[in-house]
C-alpha cells in the first residue's frame, strides 16, 4: 500500500475482517442503564467493549431497551451470545439485524468502500468535480447538480441513483410483500456477487 500511494497508483482496500470489531446488541436492559455498569459487566465474563450506547426508535426517536455493543476482536466474541444474565437481570445478547445498504466513499463517490481505505483522486458529491466535496464553492442548494455515477441531475449519494437500484437489485434478494403476511428476509449476497460488484465499481 505505501509503495503503490508513493507512486500516485490510485486503489481501494478494505480492513480485514480479524481486525473488525465485533457488533452485538443486548436486550432486557432498562434504557436509563449506565452504560458503563453494562460495560463492567461484559468484562467479567472477559470480553472488552470497546463502544456501547443505547438504541432509539428509527421514527419516534423513542429509546428502547436495546443496546448497541461493539467488542474488540477475539476468538472468543462468539461466547457473549452464551451469557444469559448481567447485574441479576435475565439478558439476551443478539447479532445485529443485517443492513440492506451498500458501503459508499465519501471521498470518491463509489461503492463497496469507504474513504478510511481509499486512495483514489477525490470527485465532489454535489458537482462531480475533482475536489473534496467540503472544498466545493457550490455552498447553497442548487437544481445544477451532477452524479459522477450516472451523469443524472442529482447528488451522487441519491438512493435513487440508476446505478445505486441497479447495485441493490444485484447484492439484496428483494423483500417479501407485507400482503404475503411474512416477515421480510435480509440480504443474501453470495461471493459471487460480492466480486463483482467490486468488479463493477473499480
Amino acid at each position: 500500500m505505501k509503495t503503490l500511494a508513493q507512486k500516485h497508483t490510485e486503489f481501494q482496500t478494505y480492513q480485514p475482517k480479524e481486525d473488525r470489531s465485533f457488533g452485538t446488541v443486548l436486550r432486557g436492559v432498562h434504557y436509563s442503564t449506565d452504560t458503563s455498569e453494562i460495560n463492567s459487566d461484559i468484562q467479567t465474563y472477559g470480553h472488552t467493549v470497546l463502544n456501547i450506547f443505547n438504541m432509539k426508535h428509527n421514527q419516534t426517536n423513542i429509546q428502547l431497551p436495546l443496546f448497541f455493543d461493539d467488542l474488540k476482536p477475539s476468538e472468543d466474541n462468539k461466547g457473549i451470545y452464551e451469557i444469559e444474565t448481567l447485574n441479576y437481570t435475565k439478558v439476551k445478547f443478539e447479532p445485529p439485524r443485517p443492513k440492506r445498504n451498500i458501503p459508499q466513499c465519501s471521498k470518491f463517490q463509489r461503492y463497496v468502500h469507504i474513504q478510511a481505505y481509499c486512495y483514489h483522486s477525490p470527485r465532489c458529491v454535489k458537482s462531480a468535480g475533482s475536489h473534496l466535496t467540503k472544498q466545493c464553492t457550490r455552498k447553497e442548494k442548487s437544481e445544477h447538480v451532477r452524479c459522477v455515477l450516472c451523469d443524472g441531475n442529482h447528488p451522487a449519494n441519491h438512493k435513487g441513483c440508476t446505478v445505486y437500484k441497479d447495485m441493490q437489485k444485484r447484492t439484496f434478494s428483494p423483500l417479501r410483500s407485507k400482503q404475503d403476511g411474512k416477515k421480510s428476509e435480509g440480504p443474501t449476497a453470495n461471493t459471487n456477487q460480492t466480486r463483482h460488484l467490486l468488479c463493477y465499481c473499480s
